[in-house]
């Protein structure tokens, strides 16, 4: 199989912080809720949280307090239709940051909590391994920080909190009761496959380096290889994948990196957001791209996978579509499939689109 060009594994990665999960009480406002305090909005929060809105920062609540009333004084700041996922109940707080990091497929080493209560924050700490605390003296030093400096250059980034409040209520619908096929069947799933261009590069960059779970070798890309291969100076190509349904957008949600050399084709490299692992769109994106390489004549594809210790999902989903499977003396997994035999057709109920 051939190998990429090395590059920063997940391990090294800088801390990035992709959520921030607030308290409330003594921490956006001053005053407790529950004891009837005159509340007084905390003097520049508003432009602090919208501020990393902008940037694509996902903005989360653990507090203990009254779902309602909490949220009514949200409603009234000004400031509720920023928050994703919240947690306002009386759970330990542990308990309410491990939903939130489920509910957002967001890992705790990507989160921030920000709290008043030491104790509180000791004990997130201790129970959320890798997670970023803060207390509120922080807040105004926020937008400063390089670990929040994420520049919201894509559709995807500029619109994250939207796509993560639309995911959530998938995620509601799911709970209703139905089976997870009969739910995709009534969510009026639209596939689009494509290959890449230079306009998509902002974008392509920005997934290969915020993926974890679905990331096949745990690599982290530059920019400039990237563009390499879209400007036809690296001899492959990218292959690009969007996904919407009556919820909305999900925008551009995996690509490939594929290689082709004579009849076999290599995916060296491999990148999927996690928040659609459930939507049975990694195996319809392997058929997509089985395809595009069995029209472009090649017999064979392989995907390259080297384990991180994150990224199990992929060897998963590999598994799970009947691809071979051949470790390396590297660890290095290579995952084939014959073509066009072991190609997977796409599901009847998915409105599917290949463009060349």
């Amino acid at each position: 199989m051939k190998q990429g060009t090395p590059g920063t594994s997940l391990q090294s990665e800088a801390q990035t912080v992709k959520c921030v999960v607030w308290d409330l009480d003594e921490t956006i406002w001053f005053g407790h809720l529950m004891i009837g305090d005159r509340l007084r909005l905390r003097p520049g929060i508003s432009s602090v949280l919208a501020g990393l809105d902008k940037r694509g920062i996902v903005h989360s609540v653990a507090s203990r307090n009254e779902f309602d009333r909490a949220w009514t004084c949200l409603r009234n700041f000004g400031l509720a239709d920023l928050f994703v996922a919240p947690e306002i109940c009386f759970a330990d707080k542990p308990e309410s940051l491990a939903r939130i990091s489920r509910r957002l497929s967001i890992s705790f080493r990507h989160m921030c909590f920000i709290d008043d209560d030491a104790f509180e924050r000791e004990q997130i700490a201790a129970a959320c391994p890798g997670i970023m605390v803060r207390g509120p003296e922080s807040i105004e030093q926020l937008l400063g920080d390089p670990c929040f400096d994420a520049a919201a250059t894509t559709f995807e980034s500029r619109n994250r909190r939207k796509l993560l409040q639309a995911e959530v209520q998938r995620q509601e619908g799911l709970e209703c009761g139905e089976n997870t096929e009969a739910f995709l069947r009534k969510c009026g799933l639209v596939f689009r496959g494509r290959r890449a261009g230079l306009n998509d590069l902002g974008r392509v960059w920005e997934l290969a380096q915020r993926t974890n779970r679905m990331n096949a070798t745990g690599r982290r890309v530059s920019r400039q290889e990237l563009q390499a291969v879209l400007e036809k100076d690296h001899g492959g190509c990218l292959l690009l994948s969007s996904l919407r349904d009556q919820y909305g957008e999900y925008g551009t949600v995996g690509c490939a990196l594929v290689q082709i050399d004579a009849d076999t084709a290599f995916v060296e490299e491999l990148w999927i957001s996690c928040r659609v692992a459930g939507r049975a769109f990694p195996g319809v994106f392997l058929s997509f791209i089985g395809k595009y390489v069995h029209e472009c004549g090649a017999a064979r594809l392989e995907i390259n996978y080297r384990p991180t210790g994150e990224n199990r999902l992929v060897a998963f989903h590999l598994g799970q579509y009947g691809c071979n499977a051949e470790t390396k003396a590297d660890r290095t997994i290579c995952y084939s499939l014959t073509l066009p035999e072991q190609l997977r057709p796409f599901p009847t109920w998915m409105e599917v689109s290949c463009q060349s």
